[in-house]
């Protein structure tokens, strides 16, 4: 459900404006989300790499997507302030919290 995605050149429409538009155009909405932050996408990585819970951490740079996927799918979750979400104030003023927070990804090791 991203509606923006970070690039050099700034915002672009992400995935979930192209889903808005085409339900939009189609009258209704879509019957299946497997994007982030819906809990789905997150269970059938978890399947695929043979991974538990309690072993497997969500790294991600959006408060509204990856940190809210992970906290609906019982997952860890590291935010990264290198993306959409880019500072603590942010990560303050939100009621979606990270379980830890980096400022870039390469301080997470």
């Amino acid at each position: 459900e991203d509606h923006v995605i970070p690039t050099e050149k700034g915002l672009l429409p992400g995935a979930g404006s192209i889903v808005a538009a085409i339900s939009k155009a189609a009258s209704r909405p879509p019957e299946y989300v497997i994007g982030k932050p819906n809990k789905y996408i997150f269970e059938v990585a978890l399947k695929e790499a043979e991974a538990s819970n309690e072993k497997t951490v969500v790294i991600g740079d959006r408060l509204d997507t990856d940190v809210l996927g992970a906290r609906n799918s019982g997952l860890a979750s590291v935010l990264v302030l290198t993306g959409v979400t880019s500072n603590l104030e942010d990560v303050k003023k939100s009621k979606v919290k990270p379980d830890y927070v980096a400022r870039k990804l390469i301080d997470i090791f």
